[in-house]
């Protein structure tokens, strides 16, 4: 049987039934709510000592109980519950209750789940199991991984037949609306949200933070989209990344979402290295604790044109993988010149996963660097760094990259390919390090030029000094 508290906002004085319980109270005999409240709320006994004095005899002394915290004050239930009992207090009796007071006013209530229709849970039309409704989805990946581009691939899906609402700060709105149109996005069912301020005279947008989430979910509720994706989803948090607090931002959007039977997504950075799928996201475990879905991105070795989407967990259903294909699709600008833009051009469901991808670039890491068998661009960087002492600053080599016609993500590639690694000197002014793994260690990399002891030198600082 359903037990509603529920407040009369409109009861100013308490009725005979609530003095009645009050003398009960007193009297050690009656057990309900209304004891509750009184221990939590001293200006409620004081209300309650003042209309004894004149209508009840005055209720004992409770300055034992003023160490409660003041959190709820005493309204009247302008209701009789039907049979059945609540702790001693049977629900036939005329029944008081309680509520939270503050910037907003929350009811209480025990509801039967007997008329409760059930179903199985939603999912977003052509994401079955990646994205359920009322939830929130955390797509995770390391940088470059293509999260973005295919979080956009996603949106612009679900725009063909639902509306869309992206909260992102990354790109400039006419890059958002080329790869959009290049993924053949309905862009009449697509809003941005905005927030704009005024700048030397000009209005500016400005990316979004914590203190926006309120303004966030009032759009949303207010559009009542199929999805609302967040980019990056890190934006909401408060405070720091590691601590258990920084992703409450997450409750608020899965009522959000339950309020209006959408889908959120939120795109989520990894750690560097990382190694195992369930703790790849970089922050606090509370940031995929409070997510119903899971999906992790990562590229295969040497090859930036596909991915694995890997659904590391889904709450109420099996999971689904799929092998991501990206490629670069030309489009003509309204000022008429061509230009190109990074899209997801293939989904396929595969049994591949993120788990394999981490595995193997772990043993490629392991593994020792044969320079005869490296492409010409991974040859000209190992030969360059062994030629310098085995290590240079990234700098440098960048530049000289760029002379050579080279492009970053080449260089980034050719890193991979050559065994080198990247760490940062021991100095005032720390720089970025690049060095050849199998011909040099971190540690002489992090002293090469600091003036530091080579390392495995066991003289002491004052020998070191006497010299």
């Amino acid at each position: 049987m359903g037990v509603t508290i529920a407040a009369d906002r409109h009861t100013e004085h308490m009725t005979d039934a609530a003095l009645a319980n009050v003398e009960s109270l007193a009297n050690g005999t009656y057990d309900s709510p209304i004891d509750a409240a009184l221990k939590h709320d001293p200006a409620l006994r004081q209300r309650f000592n003042a209309v004894g004095k004149t209508r009840r005899p005055a209720m004992p002394s409770v300055q034992s109980m003023k160490s409660m915290p003041p959190v709820q004050t005493f309204q009247t239930l302008g209701q009789t519950l039907g049979g059945g009992t609540v702790g001693n207090a049977q629900t036939s009796q005329s029944f008081q209750t309680f509520r939270q007071s503050g910037k907003n006013e929350v009811e209480y209530a025990a509801e039967s789940l007997a008329d409760v229709p059930m179903h199985d849970v939603g999912y977003v039309s052509g994401y079955t199991p990646e994205l359920p409704k009322q939830a929130v989805t955390a797509l995770a990946g390391a940088k470059r991984s293509g999260k973005s581009t295919m979080m956009l691939r996603m949106c612009a899906d679900v725009s063909r037949h639902h509306r869309v609402l992206i909260v992102q700060r990354e790109d400039p709105e006419f890059i958002l609306k080329a790869r959009l149109v290049a993924m053949g996005a309905n862009l009449g069912n697509i809003r941005v949200f905005h927030k704009k301020a005024s700048r030397r005279g000009t209005t500016v947008n400005l990316g979004f933070g914590p203190e926006d989430l309120d303004a966030i979910i009032t759009v949303a509720e207010g559009y009542r989209p199929e999805l609302v994706a967040i980019d990056p989803l890190h934006g909401l948090a408060k405070g720091r990344m590691n601590d258990q607090s920084s992703a409450d931002c997450l409750i608020d959007l899965t009522n959000m979402a339950q309020n209006i039977d959408c889908s959120v997504v939120g795109v989520l950075h990894t750690g560097k290295d990382t190694s195992d799928v369930d703790t790849s996201v970089s922050g606090s475990d509370q940031w995929i604790a409070k997510c119903r879905s899971h999906l992790l991105l990562a590229s295969p070795p040497d090859d930036d044109a596909h991915a694995v989407m890997q659904q590391v967990s889904m709450s109420y259903a099996k999971t689904q993988n799929r092998w991501l294909t990206f490629e670069t699709k030309t489009l003509q600008g309204d000022d008429g010149k061509p230009f190109t833009v990074r899209i997801v051009s293939g989904m396929e469901p595969t049994e591949r996963t993120v788990s394999e991808i981490y595995r193997l670039k772990s043993q490629l890491r392991a593994e020792p660097v044969d320079p005869d068998q490296l492409p010409e661009m991974a040859q000209w960087m190992y030969d360059t760094i062994k030629a310098k002492g085995t290590h240079v600053f990234a700098i440098d080599l960048q530049r000289w990259a760029k002379v050579k016609g080279y492009s970053a993500n080449q260089l980034r590639l050719a890193y991979r390919q050559a065994g080198v690694m990247q760490t940062k000197q021991s100095c005032a002014r720390p720089k970025s390090i690049l060095y050849l793994k199998d011909c040099c260690t971190e540690r002489a990399a992090k002293d090469w030029g600091t003036g530091a002891k080579p390392e495995g030198d066991e003289k002491s600082e004052k020998s070191v000094k006497s010299e």
